[in-house]
């Protein structure tokens, strides 16, 4: 009888040890699904920067190409109008002193710097910034009645 007394100890013994085997295991296998879980957590955390980070440079493209346009479209305009007529006379009478077959150029001599002396017609003429500003209709009728 002795014999199976010996068999159960055994098998205890032997469950005991697949026991903690199977702890074991149980443990290893926790931690290792604990740290494909973390990884797992932590790429996803990368992907969705990366995204973001990705749109934000997208927004910033798309806004540059728009603020481009605007100003090609600007330029387009511009050169649209140097390209005239209107442009070209405009040019010409500005720069070059031209004139319409009945027109007649009148052309003023500068004025200096306040409070310098300057020629206008036959008088010289000494004012201050402000009373040259008040009284600038005067000197205009001056030199439509007087003459230049």
């Amino acid at each position: 009888m002795m014999k199976p007394a010996r068999l159960h100890r055994q098998n205890s013994s032997s469950n005991g040890e697949k026991q903690s085997i199977s702890a074991v295991m149980t443990y290893a296998l926790s931690g290792i699904f604990f740290v494909l879980s973390a990884l797992l957590v932590m790429n996803s955390v990368k992907s969705v920067t990366v995204a973001y980070q990705r749109t934000q440079l997208l927004k910033q493209a798309e806004s540059e190409v728009h603020a481009l346009r605007l100003h090609n479209l600007e330029l387009q305009q511009s050169l649209e109008y140097v390209s005239s007529e209107s442009f070209v006379e405009e040019q010409a009478r500005d720069r070059l002193l031209y004139t319409k077959g009945s027109e007649v150029l009148l052309v003023l001599p500068e004025t200096g710097i306040s409070g310098e002396k300057s020629v206008f017609g036959d008088q010289i003429v000494t004012e201050k910034a402000d009373k040259e500003v008040a009284d600038g209709w005067i000197r205009w009728w001056n030199v439509l009645c007087n003459g230049v």
